[in-house]
């Protein structure tokens, strides 16, 4: 057996890194997937660096407009050479990465564009799925409901934000998953992987998660009346609030400033009565 064999085989690379790599999204903590030959195992372990990766940049472990490099994410990851350039290569096909020539990658800068974009595709498909899961809230997501909505954090404060962040995201899409409907709940879910770096940043400036608390409340008051459409307002003025809070932090941060932060486009589109709810 040659050397390279013997110091990338199965044994030595389990002894390298941590159990949580073998790990996909539906497989129990604890228990190591069922690996049948080297090849899938290389599949399985690249998967995983690339949603290790993933969730640092979505939660802002690794900044927007942050320098990365295949060493560096070795280093910084525990990973292989193999692991981390797979990564890299599924994240600039997905656009999370830009490849500098000679320099590595850049991590996507936030731009004021992104924060139209994303929540002007969250207001046409957001208030929709409120008033469609109204009056299908049985008790088991109510008990979710109720959990996901005791989360809070600390302003300044990155990893309790990235804590309360999840949790408000799971808020949503139990609700959204509450709808039936697959193909809503899928791309709602990838829009939330963009929209969670601007939260991120409207939270680390300002501290809302009381008044998020009383809007979810609120929320789910009316979606267990099955009044579909104070469901559908509600979620509206909620993004409406979420928006100028982003619009906010994006404006007075100075990483992201440094970054050049680029302003929207010109639009067309009339502007929308403000709405009061969270004022």
């Amino acid at each position: 057996m040659r050397k390279s064999q013997v110091r990338n085989s199965p044994k030595r690379i389990r002894d390298r890194h941590p159990r949580h790599f073998y790990l996909t999204k539906d497989q129990p903590q604890g228990k190591e997937p069922q690996i049948k030959d080297r090849g899938e195992q290389g599949v399985l372990l690249g998967d995983t660096a690339y949603n290790r990766v993933k969730q640092a940049i979505i939660e802002c472990e690794i900044l927007p407009g942050e320098e990365i490099s295949l060493p560096g994410l070795v280093e910084r990851y525990q990973l292989t050479n193999a692991q981390a350039r797979h990564a890299l290569v599924r994240l600039t096909q997905e656009g999370w990465v830009s490849a500098m020539p000679r320099r590595g990658y850049i991590v996507t800068p936030l731009t004021m564009q992104d924060l139209e974009d994303v929540f002007e595709l969250r207001m046409m498909l957001e208030p929709v799925a409120m008033r469609k899961a109204a009056g299908r809230i049985d008790s088991g997501t109510l008990n979710q409901l109720k959990k996901a909505n005791k989360a809070t954090y600390l302003p300044g404060d990155a990893e309790s934000i990235r804590k309360f962040l999840r949790e408000n995201r799971a808020y949503y899409m139990t609700i959204i998953v509450a709808t039936g409907n697959k193909i809503l709940t899928k791309v709602i879910d990838q829009l939330f992987d963009s929209v969670t770096r601007l939260l991120f940043f409207s939270s680390m400036y300002s501290y809302h998660s009381d008044l998020i608390r009383q809007h979810h409340e609120k929320l789910l008051d009316a979606l267990l009346r099955g009044n579909g459409k104070e469901a559908e307002r509600l979620r509206h003025a909620g993004l409406e609030y979420a928006k100028r809070s982003v619009q906010k932090a994006l404006s007075s941060s100075p990483s992201l400033m440094g970054i050049n932060l680029a302003p929207p486009r010109i639009s067309t589109r009339r502007g929308t009565r403000r709405n009061t709810d969270l004022d």
